[in-house]
Protein backbone atom coordinates (compact mmCIF):
# COMPACT_ATOMS: atom_id res chain seq x y z
CA UNK A 1 0.00 0.00 0.00
CA UNK A 2 2.99 2.47 0.41
CA UNK A 3 3.03 3.07 -3.47
CA UNK A 4 -1.00 4.87 -2.99
CA UNK A 5 0.77 7.48 -1.07
CA UNK A 6 2.38 10.47 -2.41
CA UNK A 7 4.92 10.34 1.52
CA UNK A 8 4.65 6.93 3.79
CA UNK A 9 5.68 7.28 7.25
CA UNK A 10 6.78 3.96 8.94
CA UNK A 11 5.16 4.43 12.53
CA UNK A 12 6.79 2.00 14.96
CA UNK A 13 6.67 1.30 18.84
CA UNK A 14 9.81 1.45 21.24
CA UNK A 15 9.34 -2.06 21.07
CA UNK A 16 10.24 -2.41 17.25
CA UNK A 17 13.70 -1.67 17.98
CA UNK A 18 15.17 -5.56 18.17
CA UNK A 19 12.72 -6.27 15.41
CA UNK A 20 13.90 -3.87 12.85
CA UNK A 21 16.99 -5.91 11.89
CA UNK A 22 14.44 -8.62 10.70
CA UNK A 23 12.37 -6.18 8.68
CA UNK A 24 14.75 -4.15 7.59
CA UNK A 25 15.32 -5.26 3.84
CA UNK A 26 11.58 -3.94 2.78
CA UNK A 27 10.87 -2.15 5.69
CA UNK A 28 13.27 0.63 5.66
CA UNK A 29 12.85 1.02 1.49
CA UNK A 30 9.36 2.03 1.66
CA UNK A 31 9.84 4.58 4.44
CA UNK A 32 10.00 8.42 3.75
CA UNK A 33 9.90 9.23 6.80
CA UNK A 34 10.01 7.20 10.60
CA UNK A 35 8.13 7.53 13.14
CA UNK A 36 8.81 6.05 17.24
CA UNK A 37 5.32 6.38 18.58
CA UNK A 38 4.97 6.62 22.22
CA UNK A 39 8.32 7.80 22.87
CA UNK A 40 7.25 8.59 26.40
CA UNK A 41 8.09 4.54 27.05
CA UNK A 42 11.29 3.11 27.84
CA UNK A 43 13.49 2.38 24.80
CA UNK A 44 12.52 4.83 21.95
CA UNK A 45 15.94 6.65 21.55
CA UNK A 46 17.40 2.90 21.26
CA UNK A 47 14.46 1.81 18.89
CA UNK A 48 15.33 4.98 16.69
CA UNK A 49 18.95 4.98 16.75
CA UNK A 50 18.18 1.12 15.23
CA UNK A 51 16.16 2.42 12.45
CA UNK A 52 18.73 4.88 12.13
CA UNK A 53 21.58 2.53 11.76
CA UNK A 54 19.66 0.30 9.39
CA UNK A 55 18.67 3.35 7.22
CA UNK A 56 22.29 4.23 7.02
CA UNK A 57 21.94 0.66 5.06
CA UNK A 58 20.21 2.05 2.33
CA UNK A 59 21.77 3.09 -1.18
CA UNK A 60 23.36 6.45 -0.79
CA UNK A 61 21.89 8.24 -4.20
CA UNK A 62 18.99 8.66 -2.53
CA UNK A 63 18.21 12.82 -2.71
CA UNK A 64 15.97 12.79 0.50
CA UNK A 65 17.59 11.31 3.60
CA UNK A 66 14.59 9.81 5.23
CA UNK A 67 14.26 11.19 8.99
CA UNK A 68 13.84 9.15 11.96
CA UNK A 69 11.11 11.55 14.83
CA UNK A 70 10.03 10.88 18.19
CA UNK A 71 6.32 11.40 18.85
CA UNK A 72 3.91 10.93 21.17
CA UNK A 73 0.64 10.80 19.78
CA UNK A 74 -2.02 10.64 22.65
CA UNK A 75 0.33 13.39 23.92
CA UNK A 76 0.53 15.35 20.91
CA UNK A 77 4.14 15.63 21.28
CA UNK A 78 5.86 15.20 18.32
CA UNK A 79 2.74 15.40 16.03
CA UNK A 80 3.44 19.08 14.78
CA UNK A 81 7.42 17.92 13.41
CA UNK A 82 5.36 14.99 11.32
CA UNK A 83 3.10 17.38 9.96
CA UNK A 84 6.09 19.80 8.97
CA UNK A 85 8.24 16.40 7.48
CA UNK A 86 5.40 15.45 5.51
CA UNK A 87 5.12 18.82 4.03
CA UNK A 88 8.44 19.70 3.46
CA UNK A 89 8.59 15.91 1.83
CA UNK A 90 6.39 16.77 -0.66
CA UNK A 91 8.30 20.17 -1.58
CA UNK A 92 11.35 17.99 -1.75
CA UNK A 93 9.34 15.78 -4.40
CA UNK A 94 7.59 18.68 -5.92
CA UNK A 95 11.17 20.54 -6.58
CA UNK A 96 13.04 17.12 -8.20
CA UNK A 97 9.77 16.43 -10.43
CA UNK A 98 9.33 13.57 -8.00
CA UNK A 99 5.86 14.07 -7.52
CA UNK A 100 4.57 14.04 -10.70
CA UNK A 101 6.78 10.74 -11.63
CA UNK A 102 5.45 9.33 -8.12
CA UNK A 103 1.96 9.97 -9.51
CA UNK A 104 2.36 8.60 -12.93
CA UNK A 105 3.72 5.20 -11.54
CA UNK A 106 1.28 4.83 -9.85
CA UNK A 107 -1.58 5.49 -12.52
CA UNK A 108 1.03 3.16 -14.70
CA UNK A 109 0.80 0.51 -12.11
CA UNK A 110 -2.78 0.53 -11.42
CA UNK A 111 -3.30 0.38 -15.14
CA UNK A 112 -1.64 -2.80 -15.49
CA UNK A 113 -3.01 -4.69 -12.34
CA UNK A 114 -6.84 -4.04 -14.06
CA UNK A 115 -6.04 -4.96 -17.29
CA UNK A 116 -3.89 -7.78 -15.85
CA UNK A 117 -7.03 -8.83 -14.11
CA UNK A 118 -9.13 -8.16 -16.92
CA UNK A 119 -6.76 -10.28 -19.05
CA UNK A 120 -6.89 -13.23 -16.95
CA UNK A 121 -11.03 -13.00 -16.49
CA UNK A 122 -11.45 -13.20 -20.20
CA UNK A 123 -8.73 -15.71 -20.92
CA UNK A 124 -10.14 -17.46 -17.72
CA UNK A 125 -13.66 -17.76 -19.13
CA UNK A 126 -12.95 -18.48 -22.27
CA UNK A 127 -10.85 -22.04 -20.83
CA UNK A 128 -13.38 -25.05 -20.93
CA UNK A 129 -13.49 -26.50 -17.32
CA UNK A 130 -12.43 -29.99 -18.40
CA UNK A 131 -9.76 -28.83 -20.03
CA UNK A 132 -9.16 -26.63 -16.37
CA UNK A 133 -9.75 -29.67 -14.40
CA UNK A 134 -7.39 -31.78 -16.81
CA UNK A 135 -4.34 -29.21 -16.09
CA UNK A 136 -4.69 -29.59 -12.65
CA UNK A 137 -4.52 -32.74 -12.37
CA UNK A 138 -1.93 -33.08 -14.43
CA UNK A 139 -0.10 -31.03 -12.24
CA UNK A 140 -0.87 -32.55 -9.12
CA UNK A 141 -0.12 -35.81 -10.52
CA UNK A 142 3.23 -34.44 -12.03
CA UNK A 143 2.76 -35.19 -15.39
CA UNK A 144 3.26 -31.67 -16.61
CA UNK A 145 5.14 -28.72 -15.54
CA UNK A 146 3.76 -25.10 -14.69
CA UNK A 147 4.82 -24.47 -18.13
CA UNK A 148 3.24 -27.51 -20.41
CA UNK A 149 -0.19 -26.73 -18.45
CA UNK A 150 -0.12 -23.55 -19.66
CA UNK A 151 0.65 -24.33 -23.01
CA UNK A 152 -1.72 -26.48 -22.82
CA UNK A 153 -4.91 -24.25 -21.39
CA UNK A 154 -3.75 -21.34 -24.06
CA UNK A 155 -4.09 -23.42 -27.07
CA UNK A 156 -7.35 -25.02 -25.46
CA UNK A 157 -8.40 -21.37 -26.00
CA UNK A 158 -6.61 -20.29 -29.35
CA UNK A 159 -9.72 -21.12 -31.17
CA UNK A 160 -11.91 -18.38 -29.20
CA UNK A 161 -9.15 -16.05 -29.86
CA UNK A 162 -10.30 -14.69 -33.39
CA UNK A 163 -13.39 -13.28 -31.66
CA UNK A 164 -11.76 -11.13 -29.72
CA UNK A 165 -13.42 -7.63 -29.37
CA UNK A 166 -12.28 -4.44 -27.92
CA UNK A 167 -14.12 -4.12 -24.64
CA UNK A 168 -15.77 -0.86 -24.40
CA UNK A 169 -14.48 1.84 -22.24
CA UNK A 170 -16.51 3.07 -18.66
CA UNK A 171 -19.43 5.19 -19.59
CA UNK A 172 -18.85 9.22 -19.08
CA UNK A 173 -20.54 8.33 -15.45
CA UNK A 174 -17.43 6.81 -14.10
CA UNK A 175 -16.02 8.70 -11.05
CA UNK A 176 -13.49 11.05 -11.70
CA UNK A 177 -9.48 10.06 -10.86
CA UNK A 178 -8.90 12.13 -7.56
CA UNK A 179 -5.53 12.56 -6.27
CA UNK A 180 -4.32 12.23 -2.99
CA UNK A 181 -4.67 15.23 -0.73
CA UNK A 182 -1.85 17.26 0.69
CA UNK A 183 -1.36 17.16 4.83
CA UNK A 184 -1.44 20.97 6.23
CA UNK A 185 -0.53 21.57 9.32
CA UNK A 186 -2.67 23.64 11.72
CA UNK A 187 0.18 26.49 13.01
Amino acid sequence: MAQTADSTAVVLVPESGDTVQAMKAGLMEIGDLFVINKADREGAERAAFAIRSALELRANDRAWDAPVLLATALQGTGIEEVLETFERHLEHLEAGGGLARRRRQRFEQRLADLLRAQMWQDFRARVPEAAWQEALAGLAERRWTPHQASRRLAAATADATHDIRPARLDPPSAPPITTTPRVRSAR
